[in-house]
């Protein structure tokens, strides 16, 4: 055969410790290469095997593919006959038969050395496992994120799954450069421990575009010039990533694409193996990772041989298609009954379940879908619907959240401090008061408040952002500010686009009581008298006419209006 012009080369490691192929020729069909057969190929045939092996050396390789053992399981099946137009039903019963037992197994040997509060997280991290062998067949794969306190056993996470995943590619010492050449030359599951340190700095930022393109296949590109400036090397690198990090280290936007692993310590009495010692650990023969890798990457073979024979009749497929469980779980998370309940909470018995979009939609097609050919579906999908809450909290926490935060007591106190009659708290602030008070508020004030609440939380004052880079979130946030008297930097709310990016930032950054001061609109004569300028000191409704000559607007005017009548009542 033509080792050359084949489609895949899948090294595997023999009984005897040496090195075999599986081949997959223009054709699909598949070949068991031994290493006796791998030496009497030709020097240039060689060339290639010796290359994928080495290459191989980056990750555990499984052991030589037995097909038989899922031929036996179909012909069971087919025994039991198939009826006409019910092929899909016996198909389904087929993948569910060898991948459920499959997803048991990788839970057991995780639960064997990782240990998670939340008991959920072994469906997770098993259907992520399966995911990285069957990738193509998904539009996006979520990133995996473990977040939590030092000890609790995130590195461990990475190190169990780097023994389980396709090609899983474990390290702390990279290049994005690197990184993209081993996804695009070997499909290599990146497993990344600390990765986002230093994410302000241009390799730090680097690595972060790199990580958050590899979530969808349109977008994983990567294009980098060449040394000599004549041209540019464009790769694609679509692939499975998981990523052990702090929390105040990931950035929202990674959040968004993101299934976070929550980590705490574990409990004293919880009795883990070290995966240091894996050789040594207590497991079934079957549950051992070699095994696991050994039938999920035989599946990924046969799979790979049906597309390139472009066989789509279930009656005769052989590998894994997950086309039937996606088309389901499409239907639960779209269709709604005459109530407005969600299919999938009908099917699974949950009241009240919400509408999952966006990002929890994409971890949904993958993981949910997944977890329907393996059992773990509703495991699964009770993780989803906690993502989305842990998603909300954790914006809270990331330095635009808390900076927002900032502006957002400013604005409150402010407000409080010229309305002193208003008995409590006030249900909103309209749009007209937002503007006028902003534009007061300088931004080294913002800064400051910033670096108050920090404090509170315990941060040290070298572990702030400096000035310069809150003032940058401003733009980030599309909140205009602008330079005046005294070379200060204040708010700049007069521009038509200042409310809509204001509420914007409320609705993704507060919880939903500070958001709902922002909700809604009161008008200016609902107010409650203001302070005079003599007594608060901070605010004054008069209109500065140096800062606004040969100009009077409608609301000017009835600013000036509301300033006459109080100076009469005073």
């Amino acid at each position: 055969m033509n080792i050359g012009g084949a489609l895949r080369i899948e090294p595997f490691m023999d009984q005897d410790g040496s090195t075999g192929f599986a081949v997959i020729d223009v054709l699909g069909e598949i070949h068991i290469l031994t290493p006796d057969e791998c030496a009497q190929m030709n020097e240039q045939d060689m060339k290639i095997l010796d290359a994928q092996a080495n290459a191989a050396l980056q990750w555990q390789m499984p052991k030589k593919p037995d097909m038989t053992r899922f031929h036996f399981v179909r012909d069971g099946l087919m025994e039991e006959g198939v009826e006409p137009g019910k092929e899909w039903e016996f198909y389904d019963e087929y993948v569910r038969t060898i991948l459920t037992p499959i997803s048991k197994r990788i839970q057991r040997f995780l639960n064997t050395f990782c240990y998670f509060e939340d008991p959920r997280i072994y469906a997770l991290l098993s259907s992520f496992v399966i995911a990285s062998y069957f990738r193509e067949q998904f539009e996006k794969m979520p990133l995996l994120l473990f977040d939590g306190v030092s000890g609790s056993g995130k590195s461990t996470a990475l190190n169990a799954l780097s023994e389980l995943c396709y090609r899983g590619f474990f390290t702390s010492n990279y290049s994005t450069a690197s990184l993209v050449d081993l996804v695009a030359e070997h499909d290599v599951t990146i497993l990344l421990d600390e990765s986002l340190r230093n994410l302000q700095s241009e390799r730090g930022a680097d690595i972060k575009t790199f990580l958050i393109n590899s979530f969808d296949r349109k977008t994983a590109v990567y294009n980098r010039k060449d040394p000599d400036l004549r041209g540019s090397t464009v790769k694609k690198h679509y692939t499975s990533v998981a990523v052990t990090t702090l929390g105040g280290e990931i950035p929202i936007d990674m959040r968004n694409r993101a299934a976070l692993v929550s980590m705490s310590l574990p409990d004293e009495k919880i009795d883990l193996e070290d995966i240091g010692y894996i050789n040594d650990a207590k497991l079934n023969p079957e549950d051992r990772p070699e095994s696991i890798r050994t039938d999920l990457n035989t599946l990924k073979l046969m799979t790979e041989s049906d597309l390139i024979r472009k066989i789509t009749d279930p009656a005769i497929m052989q590998g894994i298609s997950f086309d039937y469980f996606r088309q389901t779980t499409k239907r639960y998370l779209e269709q709604i009954d005459l109530d407005g309940r969600y299919l999938y909470g009908i099917v699974n018995g949950i009241a009240n379940t919400p509408k999952i979009t966006g990002r929890d939609k994409a971890i949904a097609y993958v993981n949910y879908t997944i977890g329907l050919a393996t059992g773990d579906d509703l495991d699964i999908l009770k993780y989803i619907l906690s993502n989305r809450e842990s998603i909300s909290y954790h914006k809270m926490e990331t330095t635009e959240a808390v900076l927002f935060m900032a502006l957002s007591d400013i604005i409150y106190e402010r407000y409080c401090d010229n309305y002193p009659t208003i008995a409590g708290r006030p249900e909103t602030i309209d749009d007209t008061e937002i503007k006028i008070i902003c534009n007061k508020i300088a931004v080294a004030d913002v800064h400051t408040r910033y670096r108050e609440l920090r404090r509170l939380e315990g941060w040290d004052d070298r572990e702030i952002e400096p000035p310069k880079t809150l003032t940058l979130i401003f733009r980030k946030l599309r909140i205009p500010y602008e330079e005046r008297g005294g070379r200060t930097n204040y708010l700049n709310a007069k521009g038509e686009e200042f409310l809509l990016n204001f509420k914007k930032a409320a609705v993704q950054y507060l919880d939903q009581e500070r958001a709902a001061l922002y909700s809604t609109t009161r008008t200016f004569f609902s107010q409650p008298a203001r302070k005079t300028e003599k007594e608060t000191g901070l605010f004054t409704l008069k209109v500065n006419e140096k800062e606004n000559a040969g100009s009077t607007s409608g609301h000017e005017k009835k600013v000036n209006k509301v300033n006459k009548v109080n100076k009469k009542k005073e």
